[in-house]
């Protein structure tokens, strides 16, 4: 059942993420499109924490690659080192499924974004 909710989780962001218009455009995100992320991602890690460890090649294994990728098209739109460090880490161990490290690298992600939020949205 929790592997279900991340799956539905993970699944959410990757569509919304990959389908906003202005990120796929390589423009900045708005301040409620970073606001949501955050929000979701915040989720997604406290649910992937319960889990523990992923199947490599299982439909959540697969939504978390597409994540990693949609997460490096923000990332490059917002041109923020920070973010993008924390998105390499999360794609680098997302490929070794090093499940500890992805975690940690999609802990730093939701750092990386309060700040930006703070910064710009504040």
């Amino acid at each position: 059942m929790t592997r279900m909710i991340i799956v539905a989780l993970v699944l959410g962001i990757c569509l919304a993420l990959t389908s906003a218009g202005p990120v796929a455009a390589q423009e900045r995100a708005s301040c409620a499109d970073l606001e949501q992320m955050a929000s979701t991602l915040d989720q997604a890690a406290e649910s992937l924490v319960k889990v523990g460890g992923i199947e490599q090649g299982s439909e959540l294994d697969k939504n978390l690659g597409k994540l990693s990728n949609a997460l490096a098209d923000v990332a490059n739109a917002e041109q923020n080192q920070d973010l993008i460090d924390a998105v390499n880490l999360m794609g680098v161990s997302w490929e070794k499924s090093d499940w500890e490290n992805m975690k940690e690298g999609l802990d730093q992600v939701i750092e990386a974004l309060d700040e930006i939020i703070k910064r710009d949205c504040g």
